[in-house]
């Protein structure tokens, strides 16, 4: 199913909603002579780099809706600055794997905020994932902007309860889902095209460099 795009940030309306039951969606803040700009040209990207500011903060805290930077639990206790910046690289490769030829780009994303749900929250009432980012590419040759810097809002929604015990047991863990959707929302949009059904394709990696790479 495709993302939904508007032009609007969701702002406190997501902090107000964050238990409901509405589907995934992606909020663009960009404006509208900008957005037709960086739609509609064939990307490939050849390399990215992403950044999750250590000044973002974090927290363990396991309250519904813990007020914090980076709440994540789809990992074991560790460097949650860490975990955050892999699951966007795994997401970057994932589109890019399906993007094809087409002009070759240098992305940069910087993550603004990565608000996951607590064990306690997604093995009770459930909530969602959301996640703030900004994103830009540049010309890999030339340099020249070929998307703006832009501000980019999604969520999805959480599993919750019996549910998300049984999609553990296949195997189809919170992470599995929440960078699925990442690589989900990359892709479109870069392309801005409805990313294709079923789940984007895992690309190996042998070696990881701080989120940074040439593909």
């Amino acid at each position: 199913m495709k993302l939904r795009t508007t032009a609007t940030i969701l702002g406190m309306a997501l902090a107000l909603a964050a238990c409901g039951s509405a589907p995934q969606t992606v909020s663009r803040n960009a404006a509208p002579e900008e957005v037709a700009a960086f739609e509609t040209p064939p990307l490939r990207i050849a390399s990215y780099h992403v950044s999750v500011p250590r000044s973002l903060a974090a927290t363990e805290a396991e309250s519904f809706f813990p007020s914090a930077d980076i709440v994540w639990k789809g990992d074991p206790a560790g460097d949650r600055h860490q975990q955050v910046a892999a699951i966007f690289e795994d997401g970057i490769r994932r589109s890019a794997a399906l993007m094809g030829d087409g002009r070759p780009v240098d992305v940069r994303i910087e993550v603004q905020r990565f608000h996951g749900v607590t064990d306690r929250t997604r093995y009770s009432v459930g909530g969602r994932h959301e996640v703030d980012f900004s994103l830009a590419a540049t010309d890999a040759e030339t340099g020249e902007v070929v998307v703006p810097a832009h501000d980019v809002s999604v969520w999805l929604k959480s599993l919750a309860g019996k549910r998300a015990i049984e999609s553990d047991q296949k195997g189809i863990t919170q992470k599995v889902r929440v960078t699925d959707f990442i690589a989900r929302a990359l892709y479109e949009e870069l392309t801005g095209q409805e990313a294709p059904e079923g789940t984007m394709p895992v690309v190996v990696q042998t070696e990881t460099v701080e989120a940074e790479g040439a593909l």
